[in-house]
């Protein structure tokens, strides 16, 4: 009887977890556009403290530089059509996102999204011309305080 009840709960949770595994899959668009675009990561320094420096990507022949994460939850009519993937150190990680959000139409904002959503944050990218600039940002989004930005 113990060895049932172990496998109706092993049962139970596997489920659970390719449950989420496909609601996840559902809950965001991740279709790669005909031409996708690369972002290949790069640095900037903070113009405060050269010893500094941040994560970012072009886009628009603007730079966006890591600004923040995602707080709470990322409603799914927020995510605008993915424009390309994310490179590293050379690599194509095509597994990754990069998206805009369709309540910022000044695309003040990109973020970096995993297709596989398994304990990944979601970065958030600011365009670097609104350093000191009062813009809106979302309330999902957290800042990470970075001096870059204040």
């Amino acid at each position: 009887m113990k060895t049932i009840k172990i496998a109706a709960a092993a049962a139970a949770v596997v489920l659970l977890l390719t449950a989420c595994g496909k609601n996840a899959e559902s809950k965001y668009d991740f279709t790669m556009p005909d031409s996708p675009i690369e972002f290949v990561s790069t640095t900037v320094a903070d113009p405060k403290d050269e010893s500094l420096a941040y994560a970012a990507i072009q886009f628009n022949g603007k730079t966006y530089v890591s600004y923040g994460t995602l707080e709470g939850e990322l409603d799914p009519a927020e995510v605008g059509s993915r424009l390309g993937y994310y490179v590293q150190d050379g690599e194509k990680i095509e597994k990754i996102g990069v998206f805009p959000l369709t309540s910022d139409p000044d695309q003040n904002y990109l973020f970096l999204m995993d297709e596989e959503l398994v304990m990944n944050e979601i970065t958030f990218f600011r365009n670097s011309e609104t350093v000191g600039k009062d813009i809106t940002t979302p309330s999902f989004i957290k800042s990470k305080n970075y001096s870059y930005w204040n």
